[in-house]
Parts: C-alpha cells; structure tokens; sequence
C-alpha cells in the first residue's frame, strides 16, 4: 500500500501540526508513570531482608546508649564500589535523618508510609 504524498503547503503544515499534537498528547499521558517519586510495593524478598538487617543494627547497638556515637560507627563506613553492603541512615519520628556529619545533601528527609 502506497501512502499519499502530501503536496500543498496547506497540507504538510496540518499534517505537521496534528503529528506533533499526538506526539505532545503521548508525553503528557507518559509523565505519571515515569514519576521516580511514586510509592511503590517492595517486594517481600527485599522487605524480609531489611527486616533482617534492622535486627542486626538492633542487636549490634543494643547495649549502647549515646545516639552520637551510633550515629558516627553508623556513617562512618569506607564506601567503595567492592563494599555491598547497604549504607544505613537513622530517622526521627518527623523523618529528618540524622547524621554527624555536616553536608548540605544531609537535609532532607525520609518518608516513610505505613
């Protein structure tokens, strides 16, 4: 099947114009789900083993009573691209993280749905 040639002007600027409406309609109805910040279900495989390593942390820390200073062993493991285990960051009941350390980046927070 051969598809018709468009010859006037009158006609490659409608046909033009109608493409780039349905090209401007696709973005718009992509947008929500290309959304990084929606919640999504974790998985039970992965939300058992960060059950796991909350018990270990509580454990690891059960006896120690200065937040200061589970705080800096917390955040003071060497990172390196060999290192997988998971950085670990505690929270306030509003959600502000906390840290010793003072970088800006530290000013966010953490949320958290039940």
């Amino acid at each position: 099947m051969r598809l018709p040639r468009i010859k006037s002007l009158y006609g490659r600027i409608f046909a033009i114009f109608w493409f780039t409406m349905l090209l401007v309609l696709l973005a718009v109805l992509s947008l929500p789900h290309l959304d990084p910040r929606k919640a999504h279900e974790i998985p039970n495989a992965h939300q058992d083993k960060l059950v796991d390593i909350k018990d270990k942390v509580e454990h690891r820390f059960k006896d120690e009573t200065d937040l200061g200073r589970i705080l800096f062993r917390l955040n003071d493991q060497k990172r390196s691209s060999r290192n997988p285990s998971p950085r670990l960051y505690l929270t306030d009941l509003e959600g502000n993280i906390l840290t010793t350390k003072r970088e800006s980046h530290f000013g966010i927070r953490a949320y958290v749905t039940s």
